[in-house]
């Protein structure tokens, strides 16, 4: 119990640091996810519609917002980036003088192809609180990231608990999502990838837990649920696909045997993919598999892929524009190969506590996740945060479970010691420097 609370509170100090020190707009994306929650909580309008930039008519084309508010919006959020020296921050933002719309920093880009369910959960929040000025939405906007933030290490916890009885386990999985740098800053980032993370999280929980024999039908009900919620607040929620038909195939088959259960997995899996197909296609998402795969398989081989992902994964700031040393991407990606090695040998070992069902699901999602970002051809840290606490999972896993029971402890607390440092490094020398000791674009 009173581990939990320390671990409780030193996850909330930690979130309270980002959530303080990030700047404003410097999350990727940052300046359009708000213009779409502020557009979708005002009235709606017509005239002047044909005057808009190319931005502009996205945006008021999926929201229906008075084409004048829609200017205004764009204006005031440029003005807030100018006197927070966004110019100064970003590399590639060009010349700030003058500019008074979104398309003159990139020109035609907008998250109206987003779907909408957690742009209109912000837009409820902006309704109740009444704010106008821009830096304050987007400060009521971050408080609610930093809830997610909350929401996925506590889930986390959780559906570690599931896979080893062992508390250490969770603990360790907790602090890893909690001390991953570029996860903590999300909890001051404006981005419907703050809460499709939430609901991912909570699909692989309440899967980890039919699959444990916890609370039966209305348990893979709730995880049905979560997973479309998911997928309705972004396609990056594609991950726990395949986990949720292992365990819609384990609810159905019972206690048929493992073919009945075989059989029905891959008519779950089946039926949820082209059900996902049929949602992105109907919605115009961007999340389909675009341009010519062989040329993404290429890049995929070639090793760009995963440089991009391990750099954006582990520590990359001021929209991508900055890095950490070298050794530090090499130090990560290195230990988290180690943990998931580690996480396959105890389950073919199985040490006792381990549930290896949960296992399984936790690596079929973290591989799905890849495949999709690699049909896709696109490369981000962020997108695979939505099966991060399956990620977590096996690294805890990998470095606490395969050891005798007295020294889990011990492995944990080493552990958490590596987070706190690599997490400090990467908060004052890569966060800290780049967002507000280096300027110039």
């Amino acid at each position: 119990m009173r581990t939990g609370v320390w671990l409780a509170a030193a996850v909330v100090l930690h979130g309270l640091v980002y959530f303080f020190l990030v700047p404003p707009w410097m999350g990727e994306d940052e300046p359009w996810h708000l213009e779409y929650a502020r557009n979708l909580a005002v009235a709606e309008g017509d005239e002047g519609a044909d005057e808009l930039t190319v931005s502009q008519r996205r945006i008021h084309a999926r929201t229906g917002a008075d084409p004048d508010e829609v200017v205004r919006g764009q204006a005031l959020i440029t003005a807030s980036m100018r006197e927070h020296r966004f110019w100064q921050r970003v590399d590639f933002a060009g010349w700030e003088h003058g500019a008074d719309s979104l398309d003159h920093f990139v020109r035609g880009h907008s998250e109206a192809g987003q779907p909408p369910l957690y742009y209109a959960a912000c837009a409820v929040l902006l309704k109740l609180s009444g704010l106008e000025d821009v830096g304050r939405q987007l400060g009521l906007l971050r408080g609610l990231s930093f809830l997610c933030y909350l929401a996925v290490v506590w889930l986390t916890y959780a559906l570690a608990r599931r896979a080893a009885d062992e508390p250490w386990v969770a603990v360790a999985a907790a602090l890893v999502v909690a001390w991953l740098p570029m996860h903590a800053r999300q909890s001051a980032v404006v981005s419907n990838d703050v809460l499709v993370k939430v609901f991912a999280a909570a699909t692989l929980w309440l899967v980890a837990l039919g699959l444990t024999g916890r609370g039966g039908k209305a348990v893979i009900a709730g995880a049905v649920a979560c997973a479309a919620l998911a997928l309705a607040t972004k396609p990056t929620g594609i991950g726990v696909a395949a986990p949720l038909g292992v365990g819609l195939a384990l609810s159905v088959a019972g206690g048929r045997g493992r073919r009945a259960g075989l059989f029905a997995g891959l008519l779950a899996v089946g039926l949820l993919a082209a059900g996902a197909v049929l949602y992105w296609m109907t919605v115009g998402s961007a999340a389909l598999p675009d341009g010519d795969l062989r040329a993404h398989l290429r890049w995929l081989f070639s090793g760009d892929f995963a440089r991009k992902t391990v750099r954006t994964f582990f520590g990359s700031f001021n929209w991508y524009t900055r890095e950490l040393p070298g050794p530090m991407y090499t130090a990560g990606a290195t230990a988290v190969a180690l943990g998931l090695a580690g996480s396959l040998f105890a389950a073919f070992r199985r040490p006792v506590g381990l549930a290896r069902g949960v296992i399984a699901v936790c690596w079929l999602a973290v591989l799905t996740q890849l495949l999709a970002m690699v049909l896709r051809g696109f490369a981000a840290g962020r997108f695979f945060f939505p099966v991060l606490p399956a990620l977590a999972t096996l690294v805890a896993v990998g470095f606490v479970a395969p050891l005798p029971e007295r020294w889990r402890a011990r492995a944990a607390a080493l552990l958490a010691s590596a987070l706190v440092v690599y997490d400090g490094f990467a908060l004052w020398n890569g966060l800290f420097p780049n967002q507000y000791l280096e300027w110039g674009s």
